[in-house]
C-alpha cells in the first residue's frame, strides 16, 4: 500500500513527489475544488503551489465555524468514534490506533 492509499496520508516535502504523479481520484475523477477551513492543514505554500499547478481551486470557510463543513466534520466524528469502539471491542492496544483508523476508513469507502 503506497502512502496516497493511506486514509492517514499527511502532506509533506517527501510526499509531495508521490502526489505530483497523481491525477485523479482512484475513480479516474479530477478534484476541482477543494473545500477546508483555516485551521492550518491545508495552508502550506508549497501544498497551495500543488493545487494550483493542477487546476484544483482551493475554498476556505471561517476558522472555527465546523457548521460549514457539516458533512466533513460528520464524517470525522463518526470514523474516530468507529476507532474507539473497535479498539474497545477487539481489547486491542491503543497504540494500534493507526491501523484502527485505517481499517475504519478502508470500511466506510
Amino acid at each position: 500500500m503506497t502512502a496516497l492509499n493511506s486514509p492517514t496520508f499527511i502532506f509533506s516535502e517527501p510526499n509531495l513527489t508521490l502526489l505530483t504523479h497523481t491525477r485523479s481520484t482512484k475513480h479516474g475523477v479530477s478534484i476541482k475544488v477543494l473545500h477546508s477551513d483555516q485551521e492550518g492543514e491545508y495552508l502550506d505554500k508549497a501544498f497551495t503551489l500543488y493545487l494550483k499547478q493542477r487546476g484544483t481551486e482551493q475554498k476556505l470557510t471561517v476558522h472555527d465555524t465546523p457548521a460549514h463543513n457539516g458533512v466533513t466534520e460528520h464524517r470525522n466524528r463518526m470514523i474516530v468514534e468507529c476507532i474507539h469502539a473497535l479498539l474497545h471491542a477487539s481489547g486491542l492496544p491503543k497504540f494500534l490506533w493507526g491501523e484502527a483508523a485505517r481499517h475504519v476508513v478502508w470500511l466506510m469507502n
